[in-house]
């Protein structure tokens, strides 16, 4: 009996060491709930700076700042400006415009023989059909030729702007001048007379506008040169449409014809 319960008693361990572990894993589990406290609540109280962080509105930039990223316009990409080549048989026989006058947008409703007193008509009833945004235009010549006066041919051509003005809002007239032929040299004056009259009116901005070709054909000479002419002495060969078409084209695109508007 008595070994037993030395036995016993060597087996466990004094209560002073459960005690001291006791008190140590108590200190323990003390100081790591104080730890977690603690940084709970320091993150906690950090919360209402961060939110009035994100809640902060950017500051403006100071004038003439430049702005961090390029700034792309919205745009919706329109059909190219519509433009209408009227006239008498230079137009008509100008079967290559559509080509020589790329990228512009064209349609050609030139008609032979015509005088201004039909395109009068034309810009009542069918050119506003169309609905141009310009108009080029190549008349008069016929009508000097069956003996109208060039005071009558320039105010036909008033009356054309007028009209399409008023059918046509913020429609372009283009008047390109009477070319000096070789089989009308007799008319070359009146002809010119016409041109000077309506140079003289247009402006390079405005409603009506005007464009040199003859300058370029005569090629610095004083009579037309007959090398560009088809043997009938009075309609532009392959040649002289070359240099006609070059002229109308560059003016064309240099006044912004070929820009594709933006809405």
């Amino acid at each position: 009996m008595g070994a037993r319960l030395a036995h016993a008693a060597h087996a466990r361990p004094p209560r002073q060491i459960w005690r001291v572990l006791r008190i140590l894993l108590g200190s323990v589990l003390t100081a790591a709930l104080l730890l977690g406290i603690g940084a709970g609540v320091g993150w906690w109280s950090r919360l209402p700076d961060v939110a009035v962080t994100r809640a902060e509105p950017p500051r403006p930039r100071a004038i003439g700042t430049p702005s961090p990223k390029p700034v792309t316009a919205l745009c919706t990409p329109q059909e190219k400006p519509l433009i209408l080549l009227t006239g008498s048989s230079t137009v008509d026989e100008w079967k290559s415009s559509d080509t020589d006058l790329k990228p512009l947008r064209t349609e050609n409703i030139g008609i032979g023989a015509t005088t201004m007193k039909d395109q009068l008509q034309y810009i009542r009833r069918i050119i506003p059909t169309v609905k141009p945004q310009v108009i080029v235009l190549y008349s008069g010549a016929n009508d000097v030729a069956i003996g109208g006066k060039p005071a009558d041919v320039v105010a036909d051509v008033q009356a054309f702007v007028a009209e399409a003005s008023q059918r046509l809002p913020g429609v372009v007239i283009y008047f390109v001048s009477i070319n000096d032929v070789p089989a009308r040299a007799r008319n070359a004056k009146d002809f010119n007379a016409v041109s000077a009259s309506i140079a003289s009116l247009a402006s390079a901005d405005g409603t009506l506008r005007y464009i040199d070709t003859e300058t370029p054909l005569l090629g610095g000479g004083s009579a037309p040169n007959a090398a560009l002419f088809r043997p009938d002495g009075i309609h532009l060969n392959d040649d002289g449409y070359k240099i006609f078409s070059k002229v109308i084209r560059e003016r064309l695109l240099a006044d912004g014809w070929d820009d594709i508007p933006c809405v």
